[in-house]
């Protein structure tokens, strides 16, 4: 059975971040309303899965913290656009391999 709440520390555990990350992406990214007792932040199943696409967002496909903010505000679902996103970072990183090898057989440094 699901819990109703989960603490911070059990959210960053299983996302693999700092619990300093999740505090960040509460302060910048205006989609969460985050319930507190006290002083405890305590987040939803549903929060829980908003944060594992923020993560992924900025750690899979390479989004800015404003992006995935914006990519939130605007709906965010996943579909062609991530395809798109993980074509265009391979192609930013084969260009960085092209150049580097282009330099390299000049004999520049970088």
């Amino acid at each position: 059975m699901e819990r109703l709440y989960y603490s911070i520390s059990e959210v960053a555990a299983k996302l693999g971040v700092g619990q300093h990350a999740l505090r960040y992406w509460e302060q910048e990214i205006t989609h969460f309303k985050i319930k507190r007792t006290g002083e405890r932040r305590m987040y939803t199943p549903a929060q829980v899965a908003t944060l594992k696409l923020v993560h992924d967002l900025l750690y899979k496909y390479g989004f800015t913290i404003a992006g995935a903010s914006r990519f939130l505000d605007a709906g965010g679902k996943l579909h062609r656009n991530v395809e798109r996103i993980e074509v265009t970072a391979k192609v930013g990183t084969l260009d960085v391999l092209v150049m580097r090898g282009v330099k390299n057989a000049r004999g520049e440094k970088g």
